[in-house]
């Protein structure tokens, strides 16, 4: 999670950047393998069920997101009894510390800038794109509550971390209350869950910026209610982008 300030600058985000995709999915597998070429070859055949064409190896995340993140910690899959995933308090209680400091930090910044509309309708665009002169995404983009958080965090502009001017973007406005509790789900379950049997869990049908809140709120507890049943398996945070 990228929910502490930067060297240089501050982090307005509640999701750290997804080099891979902007999904941030947590692949769950039965059974204790071994991190090898067996368990990302399982991995493969589960991703290809849901429609991913890519390399498991090459989307791992560096970091497990339902623990606190361990400076320069490799990508591993974890197994499910070992991890603790039971034992949230601590871990929430570090995520609800670190959403403090960004909402805090975020009402310095936009300090007098009034209520502004949400990136969450507005594609995905990179820095320097030519279609950023789009009127639909200039007129977001040149709210002077836009201007101010992307001066002070540039990378709100990449769709790896643009989570944080659309949905992100909307909990911070909902309130303290609000955005920490969006903040701790984001953190813990990302956006999607892939069972060890049964359908894809998500919090949207498309890309996490465009997510509703309360969607994002139900899928963390239904994520929460199975991993908290899930006892020999292991499970793997993955960056893509899920089909729509």
């Amino acid at each position: 999670m990228n929910l502490t300030s930067m060297a240089g600058g501050v982090s307005l985000s509640a999701t750290h950047a997804h080099p891979g995709g902007v999904h941030t999915l947590l692949l769950c597998l039965p059974g204790r393998p071994d991190h090898g070429p067996d368990l990302m070859a399982f991995a493969q055949l589960r991703l290809e069920h849901i429609g991913v064409d890519a390399s498991a190896s090459e989307l791992l995340c560096p970091r497990h997101l339902m623990a606190a993140p361990a400076p320069g910690s490799a990508p591993a899959p974890v197994c499910a009894a070992d991890a603790g995933l039971l034992a949230l308090h601590d871990t929430g209680r570090h995520h609800l510390e670190a959403a403090l400091d960004i909402y805090e930090q975020w009402r310095r910044v936009v300090a007098d800038t009034g209520h502004a509309k949400t990136l969450a309708r507005v594609p995905l665009l990179r820095i320097g794109d030519p279609a950023t002169d789009r009127p639909a995404w200039r007129q977001i983009i040149d709210q002077p509550r836009l201007r101010a958080m992307t001066a002070a965090d540039p990378q709100l502009l990449l769709p790896e971390h643009a989570e944080g001017l659309g949905l992100g973007l909307h909990a911070l406005q909902s309130g303290q209350q609000r955005y920490t509790a969006y903040a701790i789900a984001t953190a813990m379950f990302g956006h999607a869950l892939l069972p060890v049997t049964g359908p894809l869990m998500r919090s949207g049908p498309g890309l996490p910026h465009a997510d509703h809140l309360a969607a994002r709120m139900r899928y963390a507890d239904a994520a929460a209610d199975y991993l908290a049943g899930l006892h020999d398996a292991t499970v793997l945070t993955l960056h893509f982008t899920l089909p729509s």
